[in-house]
């Protein structure tokens, strides 16, 4: 199991929220859970938007226990995620256990919201978890050591509860020992990878590329973002990018190396035709009033 971790600098809790419970392919998977760890809000499916903000706002609500310092850490954004090759067995009960004992580890006294993934070959679980203990002024940050100290019970706990969905043990080194299927030739490469966190510019590059897909105008794209806190910004009137708390990301950056970078300068400039033909009416009304 590879476990990854982000520290947020940002207060964009309901971004992240809403993040964690988008289903990109628009089906819940029947192994599909929440754990809503230290959290007072339920989960009302029939009002999900309301139950996601009131999620958020206690999120935000218990930061204020704590004493706020600038570009201080206003959450953790971090990442469960399984072998592909033994994604098929895992079931929902496991899932849940071991998310559940990741969260006992890691963050027993902080509030916690943990929900899987299953758009990608590797099954893998979200979780937000809040920088102090819930209605504390106490840290839960955990120095290097402490985490790798996490990260080495929660796979052990798995190996043991759940040999059957733990890493393969196939490769055999001169000294009879074995490693992990991950660990090869190139192995300090493939473990320095496994262990990057996720970057707050890749989940919002990923937003903005499922809205630039199901958008048929620049229009349906700013509300789509909007409804996951990411808003637009403009440039000499010009739409440039989008902004989550205090920075900015330009479309060419976040887009350029995907196949739609050409449809988002063909809205952009779709958009800049229609906000120039709007402009010249507006001319020509003012000039038939005198």
């Amino acid at each position: 199991m590879i476990i990854k971790s982000l520290s947020r600098k940002t207060a964009s809790h309901h971004q992240l929220v809403r993040y964690i419970f988008t289903d990109k392919d628009g089906r819940e998977d029947e192994r599909q859970f929440s754990i809503l760890h230290g959290i007072e809000t339920d989960l009302d499916k029939e009002n999900l938007d309301k139950s996601l903000l009131d999620i958020a706002d206690e999120f935000v609500q218990n930061m204020r226990f704590t004493k706020q310092r600038k570009n201080g850490v206003t959450m953790y954004h971090e990442v469960l995620s399984f072998d592909p090759q033994v994604a098929k067995n895992v079931t929902r009960d496991m899932l849940e256990e071991i998310t559940q004992k990741y969260i006992d580890t890691r963050a027993e006294n902080a509030i916690v919201l943990a929900r899987p993934h299953f758009d990608t070959d590797a099954v893998h679980v979200h979780l937000m978890i809040s920088p102090n203990e819930q209605r504390s002024a106490k840290r839960v940050r955990m120095s290097i050591k402490e985490f790798e100290e996490c990260k080495t019970i929660t796979r052990q706990y798995q190996r043991e509860r759940y040999p059957q969905i733990s890493p393969v043990k196939e490769l055999k080194l001169k000294q009879g020992q074995y490693r992990d299927h991950w660990q090869r030739e190139n192995r300090k490469a493939q473990m320095k990878q496994l262990d990057k966190p996720l970057s707050e510019r890749e989940m919002v590059q990923d937003t903005l590329i499922r809205a630039v897909e199901s958008s048929a105008n620049l229009k349906q794209v700013e509300r789509f973002l909007n409804r996951y806190g990411v808003q637009t910004y403009q440039r000499r009137e010009v739409p440039t990018g989008v902004t989550i708390g205090k920075r900015k990301y330009r479309y060419e950056t976040l887009l350029k190396e995907t196949t739609l970078f050409q449809k988002i300068k063909r809205l952009v400039s779709k958009e800049r035709g229609q906000k120039k033909v709007r402009g010249n009416e507006r001319k020509k009304q003012i000039k038939r009033r005198f």
